[in-house]
């Protein structure tokens, strides 16, 4: 049913209206959203001259909160899809967020290019699931082609103090990782990540814990240790003191 509904309303809007309404209504449903109390928590690590970075910003929708919360700082959005790129563009002049700094790039262990796909599944375009395509991955969706960079390669970013970093990149996060390793060990940013209990989640605990990261996950009132079997998929990691 809710992906009949998805479909009709991107017959109805046309794909690009279809996902700018859907962004300016999770903007306001967000905070209310059992599902997002994660993210929120992530705030609090951040303040308002901070430069953080969201890596897979996507529609935007968590652009947003960090542009408002670090509304003195910087808030570096990387998003390499074209059609979320443009949404993100449009909430950036509907709520004015001067300090977001949009990068058209993938992200990964090395510089060079990536090809990304929006599955497609019955008609319908899942935009949220856009991600990098894996040797011998058979899925139906767009395909588009996109220069890729290590984010320690990223040169926007020199001069910064980045304070946390959100990641979500649909099973790269180990590679993202990997290519942040400069910045990781220099800066120590807050790194919260979306992990499904797969390969790239236990390469990605390894690699953390290697360069003198702990795992948390946040229990509704506090953050809690984790391990990899952890039954969550939004990890906060955290610099050991």
């Amino acid at each position: 049913m809710k992906n009949c509904i998805k479909y009709m309303l991107q017959r109805l809007f046309g794909y690009h209206l279809y996902l700018y309404l859907f962004a300016r209504y999770m903007v306001n449903r967000l905070p209310h959203d059992r599902h997002e109390r994660d993210f929120m928590h992530l705030l609090t690590y951040v303040n308002e001259r901070d430069a953080v970075i969201d890596v897979g910003a996507n529609i935007g929708v968590m652009t947003y909160y960090l542009a408002r919360k670090a509304n003195s700082g910087r808030v570096f959005a990387i998003e390499p899809i074209p059609s979320n790129r443009r949404i993100v563009e449009r909430l950036m002049r509907r709520f004015r967020l001067r300090n977001v700094e949009l990068m058209a790039f993938s992200v990964g262990e090395t510089t060079g290019s990536s090809r990304m796909i929006i599955p497609r599944k019955q008609g319908v375009h899942f935009h949220g699931l856009a991600h990098v395509v894996k040797k011998g991955e058979s899925v139906a969706g767009e395909m588009v082609d996109v220069p890729m960079k290590r984010l320690d390669d990223v040169s926007e970013l020199e001069g910064y103090k980045i304070t946390a970093i959100k990641l979500d990149v649909e099973e790269s996060e180990y590679a993202a990782l990997i290519g942040a390793k400069e910045l990781l060990v220099t800066q120590k940013p807050v790194v919260y990540c979306e992990l499904w209990n797969t390969k790239n989640r236990r390469l990605a605990f390894d690699f953390m814990q290697s360069v003198g990261y702990a795992a948390w996950v946040y229990n509704g009132i506090q953050l809690e240790a984790a391990e990899i079997t952890t039954p969550k998929q939004n990890f906060f990691f955290l610099p050991k003191t």
